[in-house]
């Protein structure tokens, strides 16, 4: 969500049917301020139970899982045109990162002879980061039916972070082995590098925008150094360590894409269809992730949207969906070895997004408060 306000005499405030006509661009100037949330990840599964029996052996289990990422964005942008065509602006964002996850998995196994085994895995973390990023960018109107737009952010600053995690695994299988660890330590989350550019054009009743996305990560996407205390015992013996440990997620360059059209069946009604593409950044899995890793998910994503656009009065107002499928790889517990550890399975999603988007002018929304006063006798708005 965002506020724009234009600076100076600038008549862009106000309805479009009542903009006065300015020939000339240079030197108009926007102030913005905005919150946004554009990468969030939830995952749920409360509960789940299990019961089967292969080669003899009965398996029972019960799971819960519970995983969150979320990255919110705020801050305020400005920009001028430097000239008729030409317009540059900056945009400084404290960009906060919150991630949490929760695994308990419990197994008990036994034949017909009645010899049995059981293992209990319990993991929770949760972790937070603030960082500092601004962006830089450009429009350049190349004529009247064409835009081009440019951005590139720059390295991201940490401020302050924090991780605290807990761990604990169980097996009994004729010996009995528990481990029981707790650790705590700082967290950082660093924004990829991204280099952004696209191109709009006005074709016949409608228009036709363009845009590529380049991440690179300067260092890795995620970082927890922490000190541990572990306490273990094996057959009745017990030792506690003290490691201290070093988690990463690593990543890589991509290149996203996107596409969208919008056809006006009348000047206030619009069809709108796009295409995009949501490639990961994470290096790929490991085939035997540790205990406490900082990855949840590496996935993929293609998606397609439609919708219908209304405009009018200074406002518009955009509705529709975005169907997307998903393909990768996810960590899970393999709760069938002893002790239990984690793996990487494959993983598909199918997702389906209402979408709900819009501007409005705060002159229209006056105009609205007015003719409402004048059907029910409100205060007078000034």
């Amino acid at each position: 969500m965002c506020l724009f306000l234009t600076i100076g005499n600038w008549g862009d405030n106000l309805p479009v049917n009542e903009r006065q006509p300015h020939p000339h661009r240079k030197g108009h100037r926007k102030l913005a301020a905005c919150v946004a949330s554009p990468e969030r990840q939830a995952f749920g599964a409360t509960a789940s139970g299990y019961s089967g029996d292969s080669a003899g052996v009965h398996a029972s289990q019960a799971s819960s899982v519970a995983q969150f990422w979320n990255r919110v964005y705020v801050g305020p942008s400005y920009s001028v045109y430097v000239s008729d065509r030409v317009a540059v602006g900056a945009s400084l964002h404290g960009v906060g990162t919150i991630t949490n996850s929760t695994w308990s998995v419990d197994t008990l196994l036994y034949d017909a002879a009645g010899n049995g085994s059981a293992s209990s895995y319990s993991t929770a973390m949760s972790a937070y980061s603030v960082e500092l990023e601004a962006v830089l960018g450009m429009v350049w109107h190349i004529d009247d039916k064409q835009t081009l737009g440019l951005s590139v952010s720059t390295p991201s600053l940490h401020l302050f972070g924090h991780y605290a995690g807990t761990a604990s695994v169980q097996s009994v299988d004729g010996t009995g082995r528990a481990t029981l660890t707790t650790a705590s330590g700082g967290y950082q989350a660093p924004l990829p590098i991204r280099v952004g550019a696209g191109l709009g054009a006005e074709v016949g009743r409608g228009q036709v925008e363009a845009d590529v996305n380049a991440y690179v990560p300067v260092t890795y996407l995620a970082r927890a150094d922490v000190q541990a205390s572990q306490t273990a015992i094996t057959g009745g013996a017990a030792s506690l360590t003290s490691p201290a440990q070093t988690l990463t997620v690593s990543g890589r360059p991509v290149v996203d894409a996107g596409v969208g059209f919008e056809t006006f069946l009348s000047p206030g009604f619009s069809l709108l269809f796009g295409a995009r593409t949501d490639l990961s950044a994470v290096e790929p899995l490991l085939a035997s992730p540790p205990i406490g890793s900082l990855e949840q998910a590496r996935m993929q994503r293609v998606a397609g949207s439609l919708g219908l656009g209304s405009y009018g009065d200074g406002s518009e107002l955009l509705f529709g969906t975005e169907l997307s499928y998903g393909w990768g790889k996810s960590i899970a517990v393999d709760s069938f070895v002893s002790p239990p550890t984690l793996a990487v399975v494959q993983q598909r999603t199918f997702g389906a997004m209402l979408i709900i988007a819009g501007g409005v002018s705060l002159t229209s929304v006056k105009r609205t408060l007015r003719d409402l006063q004048n059907v029910v006798k409100l205060p007078q708005i000034k």
